[in-house]
């Protein structure tokens, strides 16, 4: 949950961040850097739990089911990345 308030923020901070009239240029480039580690902070919490909550979804005698459900997670966050 704290992973995903500091991503969340991170947005917040980033968006004030790029409004040319209330900041000054050295402000928006330090805001948008801020901003930027926040929401990779928050990146990196949120990822690494996805597989682990999907896995514990499974029985484990399923294991079958459990590779290709984690094959298919791993491939939906590669397509995304790179769609963006």
């Amino acid at each position: 949950m704290v992973f995903s308030l500091i991503y969340g923020f991170g947005f917040a901070v980033n968006s004030v961040a790029t409004v040319p009239t209330w900041l000054s240029h050295d402000q928006m480039a330090a805001g948008n850097l801020v901003g930027l580690c926040l929401i990779a902070l928050g990146n990196g919490g949120i990822k690494p739990c996805i597989a682990a909550f999907g896995g514990d979804q499974i029985p484990e005698d399923q294991v079958r089911l459990l590779s290709n459900v984690l094959c298919r997670l791993k491939n939906k966050i590669s397509k995304a990345a790179i769609h963006k």
